[in-house]
């Protein structure tokens, strides 16, 4: 898996922060009160100029708001067409479970029977590609091949490997299995049964006038001339609105008209290796949150971040859609302003995801991580939030301390983006926090420190300490 999957101040100048405008489909209830200024703070803090955002209530769409701009010139509104980048890949599995349900696919065949890659052709282990093992992420193929051939970088099943190509292997076997192109098979058993009327696979020049620009960090839009030749995909590609993904969100929060077994198999880790690093079901990653899981995925592109939250058990749910690189800083304050109840329980089992996986990765790479880090506020806040989760939440120093290095975060990152904040101080932390220190009773080469001293923990409260406050 590539770190930026699991790790993921101002507006444009001269451009006024616009109010929200809420939506009234599906019998959906006005924005609540008082976000308005939450998602104002978050925009500007993080200079991310739209987001869009549906809240998802006992299965139903309860809310879609959408703030800020879509392009220097336009608001973002309930007709702006975002391209929500890896966020396609579980509408176009749901597609194939609703396939797997009606018995035209199933899931653990091999995928030789319909079709094989020629470029893999010659190589035994494409027997062993299913359905199951593609839709997890356990292919052993690259994200993307791009000019290279299409190569196993490891046996099918023997670890996860975030692949793109592992979806669009699928989703050529199935074409060809059926008969039917994909925008026909996702539009008969996805759009329509969801009620997705405004969503595209592949550029259609009728989402132009509403489409969102993506910014660059620095808020600099990206051109967008690329778009115009994006075919369907199972992986990327998809255009749609906040209304629709918050009804497909809607839609699976309420088990998207599945099987009650096949519906759980989604939320069952797939794994077919002992101590998985990452945890997949089909389609979506899983976090587990106070011992039930929780469906999650995002997407990212230059200029687009996105983020969709499920919980199956309780109905409810939660999409953000940003026009920004700087999306991903949003996350955090916007799942604390909408998911009030559930944001501490959730909030902590990403950074003990985050920690986990880092946990994982071998002693030598956290110089590499020092020098990359600092250089993306974005991952960097994901970086503190998991150390601060995993280190200072069992430092030996009173409560109080432990608040206030948890409240530095968003000031020290802040600073990061401001320029205020020495990138130096940013590498220190990571080492801080990745390398073993002597006499703290860890074997050596073991991996990363597991607990902080006094000392140590309050050396990195001082390294938290933001330049001029």
């Amino acid at each position: 898996m590539k770190l930026s999957l699991a790790l993921s101040g101002l507006l444009l100048a001269g451009i006024p922060l616009t109010g929200h405008g809420s939506t009234a489909v599906d019998g959906a209830d006005a924005v609540p009160a008082g976000l308005d200024t939450s998602v104002a703070t978050a925009l500007e803090s993080t200079r991310v100029p739209g987001v869009a955002i549906a809240r998802i209530e006992d299965g139903r769409l309860a809310w879609t708001g959408t703030w800020g701009r879509r392009s220097p010139t336009a608001p973002v509104d309930a007709n702006t067409v975002f391209n929500v980048a890896s966020l396609t890949k579980p509408v176009f599995a749901t597609m194939v479970l609703r396939q797997v349900a009606a018995g035209e696919v199933d899931l653990d065949a091999p995928l030789s029977a319909h079709w094989v890659d020629p470029d893999v052709a010659d190589d035994p282990r494409h027997e062993a590609l299913t359905a199951r093992i593609a839709l997890s992420h356990q292919t052993g193929l690259p994200n993307w091949r791009g000019d290279r051939p299409l190569a196993f970088g490891f046996a099918p099943g023997t670890r996860h490997e975030y692949s793109g190509e592992g979806f669009e292997y699928l989703r050529r076997t199935i074409e060809r299995q059926s008969g039917q192109p994909l925008r026909t098979l996702m539009r008969t058993a996805v759009l329509a049964p969801a009620g997705m009327d405004a969503t595209h696979f592949g550029w259609d020049e009728s989402i132009a006038p509403d489409l969102a620009t993506g910014f660059d960090a620095k808020g600099e839009p990206y051109p967008d001339d690329g778009l115009r030749e994006r075919d369907p995909n199972a992986a990327a590609n998809m255009f749609t609105t906040i209304g629709d993904y918050g009804r497909f969100t809607a839609w699976v929060a309420g088990g998207a008209g599945l099987p009650a077994k096949l519906f759980a198999d989604i939320q069952r880790p797939q794994a077919l290796h002992p101590d998985p690093a990452e945890r997949f079901g089909l389609g979506w990653r899983l976090i587990p949150v106070d011992g039930q899981p929780v469906l999650s995925h995002d997407g990212r592109e230059n200029g687009v971040r996105t983020q969709v939250f499920v919980f199956p058990a309780s109905g409810d749910g939660l999409v953000i859609l940003s026009n920004s690189d700087n999306g991903e800083l949003l996350t955090r304050p916007l799942v604390e302003a909408t998911l009030p109840r559930q944001a501490p329980a959730l909030l902590a089992a990403i950074d003990r995801d985050i920690w986990r996986y880092l946990q994982g990765m071998p002693a030598g790479q956290a110089s590499q991580l020092a020098q990359m880090l600092p250089r993306s506020p974005p991952f960097m806040a994901r970086f503190l939030y998991a150390a601060d989760h995993a280190l200072m939440a069992t430092a030996p120093v009173d409560a109080a301390s432990r608040k206030r290095a948890h409240d530095a975060i968003a000031p020290f990152v802040q600073g990061l983006l401001d320029g205020r904040t020495d990138p130096a101080r940013a590498s220190a932390l990571v080492n801080m926090a990745l390398a073993p220190a002597p006499g703290d009773g860890e074997p050596a080469g073991t991996g990363w420190r597991q607990r902080l001293d006094r000392a140590q923990a309050e050396a990195w409260m001082r390294q938290l300490q933001v330049d001029g406050e």
